[in-house]
Formats: C-alpha cells, sequence, structure tokens
C-alpha cells in the first residue's frame, strides 16, 4: 500500500478481501478529507443572541445540531452554548 510516496505494509489480511480492505481505507481517507477542507462556519462570530426565549432555543439547536455534524468540538459547544445561556 502507498501513502504519500510512502510504502506501508499490511499484514493479518485474508488474500480475498484486499480489495475490500483497500476499498474501506481509501473511503476512509476521503471522508477525513473531505471532512479537513470543509470550510467551518462555526468559527465565524457568533449571531447576536436575542434575549426572547425562542431566540435561544433556536440558537441552542443550532449549536448542537454543528456538535452532532464534527464542526464543533465538545470544548466549543460549551462555550458558545455559555455565550448564549448568559447573554
Amino acid at each position: 500500500m502507498f501513502a504519500s510516496g510512502n510504502k506501508a505494509e499490511i499484514r493479518n489480511v485474508v488474500k480475498g478481501q484486499c480489495k475490500n480492505f483497500a476499498n474501506d481505507v481509501r473511503a476512509r481517507i476521503t471522508a477525513v478529507s473531505e471532512h479537513a477542507s470543509a470550510p467551518k462556519t462555526a468559527e465565524a462570530a457568533p449571531a447576536p443572541v436575542s434575549n426572547a426565549g425562542g431566540d435561544i432555543v433556536d440558537q441552542l439547536e443550532r449549536l448542537a445540531k454543528l456538535k452532532e455534524q464534527g464542526i464543533l468540538t465538545e470544548e466549543e459547544f460549551e462555550a458558545q452554548k455559555q455565550k448564549i445561556l448568559n447573554g
């Protein structure tokens, strides 16, 4: 297997499953690369916080979705949540 011009030996893979294994590895590398190159909208300035209860709930829901999608880390999520709740 070649990775960035480097050769790596992978052992303990049944010969008949090599192609499936290689395809799985390629798919995972592509997914990681696409996730890393995706624009991170969470780093933009947070939306202004309104004191209206509905706005706070909406903001918390959007924040939770960003965390679920892997865009925000747990620490980023908690920090932004506190900003929203503390107004």
